[in-house]
């Protein structure tokens, strides 16, 4: 879809796939979680400035143009769903990569012109419904685990005090 720079598009790729391997290769490692938001984050942002850079080397005819946004929707949703970030730094980050291609659209694509504008309009529109309901997602998801945890420790205090009692029980008779 981006004939006027297929090599630097594959190379872009391979890079971003090359970055994706390594941090999941420093899931094992113990420092993992004491840097995991902002891995995260980087992971999700290399993602998003490799389709960001597809677009920046789009020629004027090429299909890429209209089409790689549907790329950027894909890494917002993961963004959402596959990390558990407070909801703020989730937003930040898949607001960071919608004002991004903004700038590129505008500055590099020139999507403000007239025939353009309706294109550019659309995509933010179907772009930042993702962020919105990816926040929405998160912010279920987040509710049902903080409950879920809270029944868990309600259920363990219950059966420790079914325990004292059963053996206070057993004590007295």
């Amino acid at each position: 879809a981006i004939p006027s720079a297929l090599a630097e598009v594959w190379a872009l790729r391979a890079a971003v796939i090359v970055l994706m391997i390594g941090f999941f290769c420093t899931t094992w490692h113990p420092l993992f979680i004491k840097h995991y938001a902002s891995l995260t984050i980087s992971l999700f942002l290399v993602m998003g400035m490799g389709i960001e850079s597809m677009l920046y080397l789009t020629g004027p005819n090429d299909l890429a143009k209209h089409l790689y946004y549907t790329g950027m929707i894909l890494v917002v949703m993961a963004l959402y769903t596959w990390s558990f970030l407070p909801i703020w730094k989730n937003a930040a980050t898949g607001l960071v990569l919608v004002a991004l291609y903004i700038v590129i659209a505008l500055r590099v694509q020139d999507m403000g012109s007239a025939h353009e504008w309706p294109v550019l309009l659309t995509n933010c529109f179907f772009f930042l419904s993702a962020n919105v309901l990816g926040m929405f997602g998160n912010a279920q998801r987040n509710r049902y685990l903080r409950e879920s945890f809270l029944l868990r420790q309600n259920l363990l205090s219950d059966l420790e005090r079914t325990e004292a009692e059963k053996m206070q029980s057993d004590y007295w008779s």
